[in-house]
């Protein structure tokens, strides 16, 4: 990071300061190993309201709901939901099938818990974005 100042003459003086931060410092801020977790934990509260309200026949369903990070180029994407060997178990349950209605628990539980997730996110890279200027100060 740089400082640099100008000072005008007369009586009109004035200090302004312009900061140069290095940006791919902060990119490298928020790469995989600090966004992976604050992803993770921005999402467990969908998670933890599906496992609550999953039917529960065999436990399996249940158990298979977990938070899961894929990593793309230049992109991460967070999954959230049952294993996809039961996907098809989840979507029955979900909307129904052959005359049964649905019990709905993947949409209420992202209804539910979708804003406070993104709420989060963002103060986890404000967070990691605040460290690594801080590191960066004089």
């Amino acid at each position: 990071m740089k400082l640099s100042s100008s000072v005008g003459g007369g009586l009109t003086d004035r200090v302004t300061g312009v900061i140069e931060v290095d940006l791919s410092r902060l990119v490298r801020v928020v790469e995989e190993a600090k966004l992976t977790p604050i992803l993770k934990r921005a999402v467990e509260p969908i998670a933890a309201a599906m496992r609550a309200h999953a039917p529960v026949k065999t436990g399996a369903l249940r158990k298979s709901i977990k938070v899961r990070v894929k990593r793309g180029f230049g992109f991460l994407k967070v999954l959230v939901g049952p294993h996809h060997s039961l996907f098809h178990i989840a979507r029955f349950n979900e909307y129904g099938a052959s005359g049964r209605p649905g019990i709905p628990f993947i949409r209420p539980a992202i209804d539910a818990n979708e804003g406070r997730a993104l709420k989060e996110v963002e103060a986890g890279i404000d967070r990691e974005i605040a460290a690594a200027v801080g590191g960066l100060a004089p």
